[in-house]
């Protein structure tokens, strides 16, 4: 039941969530958000509209990142490993586009080709965009695969310590082995670090196939999230965490693990 308290919460928040020429907002989530928590990619739509510009650390990481994949990219795809679409690099007198093969130059020019990441979304609003799809023979399979720079010392003490990848890699290696697996038998997920500064140390981890528990488990909460936002029913919507453990990284951790946020929040509902 609305009350004098929630109502300017709920008319602050609703117009972030109405109609659209586009047609109506309905949350979706990556592996970059995975888990998935409701209550952030609701938040996150309201605060994507007022978001600040990219720092130059996010920037440079970023830029890194891309440099390391555009490498590795380049090295599968000389040696026929990397499955996917590809464009002819010259633009200017070819520049087919072919999807779907695994090819390790342009079969019109025989000149060089450049990788396309896929872009894969399921009806339900789950997305992906893995960095690359490997062709390895000895598992008779494709794998997907992530790639990510950390400092040197991140990457030695997760090899010491034998500690497991982020969740959200796990989670969106899963998302995208899962929604490929229809077109190709995907028989695992690779996960890669490498040292911002240089290729040595590195590390790996390799889950074996695809993930689809994940994958659907997140599948269903999307649904439910995706049935309360069409209602209007907002405030309802509720958060993962329950601990500050949980809310590790999490900058709308106070909604959820404040007792006076929590108590106004979940115990309202829109009408």
């Amino acid at each position: 039941m609305r009350t004098r308290l929630t109502d300017p919460i709920h008319d602050f928040l609703l117009p972030f969530f109405k109609s659209t020429e586009e047609g109506r907002w309905l949350p979706k989530t990556t592996g970059a958000y995975a888990p998935f928590c409701p209550r952030r990619v609701v938040l996150s739509k309201i605060v994507g509209a007022l978001s600040q510009p990219t720092t130059f650390d996010q920037r440079y990481s970023s830029e890194v990142t891309a440099s390391a994949r555009s490498l590795l990219e380049s090295g599968w795809t000389s040696a026929g490993k990397l499955w996917g679409d590809f464009r002819c690099k010259d633009t200017e007198h070819c520049g087919i586009i072919l999807r779907s093969q695994i090819l390790s130059r342009c079969p019109r020019c025989f000149g060089p080709i450049h990788y396309l990441r896929r872009e894969l979304k399921s009806d339900t609003g789950i997305e992906a965009r893995p960095d690359g799809v490997l062709f390895l023979e000895p598992l008779r399979g494709y794998v997907v695969y992530k790639v990510a720079t950390k400092n040197a010392k991140v990457i030695t003490e997760a090899k010491r310590s034998g500690s497991l990848p982020y969740q959200s890699d796990v989670y969106g290696t899963a998302f995208a082995a899962s929604l490929l697996e229809k077109e190709l038998p995907v028989v695992g997920r690779l996960i890669l670090w490498l040292s911002k500064s240089s290729p040595l140390p590195f590390h790996y981890w390799y889950l074996d196939g695809v993930g689809k528990n994940l994958f659907l488990e997140q599948e269903i909460l999307l649904k439910e999230t995706s049935a309360r936002v069409s209602s209007g029913d907002l405030l309802s919507v509720k958060g993962r965490c329950r601990t500050v453990v949980d809310a590790k990284g999490c900058k709308y951790a106070p909604f959820c693990l404040d007792g006076m946020y929590e108590s106004l929040i979940t115990r309202t509902r829109c009408k």
